[in-house]
């Protein structure tokens, strides 16, 4: 293509574009229906945020607001003591800044620290951020306790028992059990392996593993050491019995809440 048709051709693409625009966002026009005229520096409130009127403006008549990121000295509360970066809020029913959220128009921030007695305030506009609301129920269920109950579920351990060995076997217990140590009325999902080692890895040399007594076998992923499945709702246990043909060292390891656990020796 000729380099005069490719300019022509962007330059017809950014006519094109222009179509929707209007301005850059630092000013924008505003009809003052206040009833009185307004002077330049005075500050309007538009809806959610302000705009600082740089034209004196009589009523009914256009004029242009200064509504982003730049700084303005406007009158302050005096007595308050404000640090600099810290937000600031427009009063309207005594038209001035102040460091009060409440029943207040968001304006931006302290450009530069306020002292008591002064009676202006450098203020940066900024563009408020959305409000995120928290939709917590009317009839207040929602407690401290109980939002602290939940997380404590959510920390899952484990704690490993087991009887004492006779004739190269072991009764072991795995108990789910929340962040505070308490046993979990709830089914989780385990995955249990056999070592000859403390976190060590699987081990089925001469194991058996049978007899379930509490909980739900869902697979046995290697015979004789390794298995998934779920403890039962009520206690959150799992009990099954670990035998050996000879006198062994074997460890009992669980996964849960995507943390390993480990027993003591169970010497066979």
């Amino acid at each position: 293509m000729p380099i005069g048709g490719k300019i022509g051709r962007q330059h017809q693409d950014r006519e094109k574009n222009m179509l929707t625009f209007r301005s850059n966002g630092e000013r924008i026009r505003w009809t003052n229906t206040t009833g009185t005229a307004q002077v330049a520096g005075s500050v309007q409130v538009i809806g959610d945020r302000i705009g600082i009127l740089l034209n004196d403006t009589a009523n009914g008549v256009v004029g242009v607001l200064d509504v982003n990121d730049n700084e303005h000295e406007l009158p302050a509360v005096a007595a308050e003591v404000v640090a600099q970066g810290k937000s600031a809020f427009w009063n309207v029913g005594v038209g001035k800044v102040t460091s009060t959220a409440a029943g207040n128009t968001a304006i931006g921030y302290y450009s530069k620290a306020k002292t008591a007695g002064q009676t202006t305030a450098c203020i940066v506009q900024q563009i408020p951020g959305v409000a995120t609301t928290l939709n917590v129920p009317a009839d207040s269920s929602v407690t401290a306790a109980k939002l602290a109950a939940a997380l404590q579920a959510m920390l899952s351990t484990a704690s490993i028992a087991f009887t004492a060995p006779a004739a190269h076997k072991s009764t072991v217990t795995i108990t789910i059990k929340d962040a505070a140590g308490v046993a979990l009325a709830a089914t989780s999902g385990i995955k249990v392996w056999v070592g000859s080692a403390s976190m060590g890895a699987p081990v089925a040399t001469n194991n058996t593993l049978d007899n379930v007594a509490a909980g739900t076998l869902l697979e046995t992923t290697t015979a004789g050491c390794a298995f998934r499945a779920i403890t039962e709702a009520v206690g959150g246990t799992y009990v099954f019995d670990l035998s050996n043909t000879g006198a062994v060292n074997r460890y009992v390891m669980v996964a849960v809440g995507g943390r390993v656990y480990a027993s003591a020796i169970i010497a066979l």
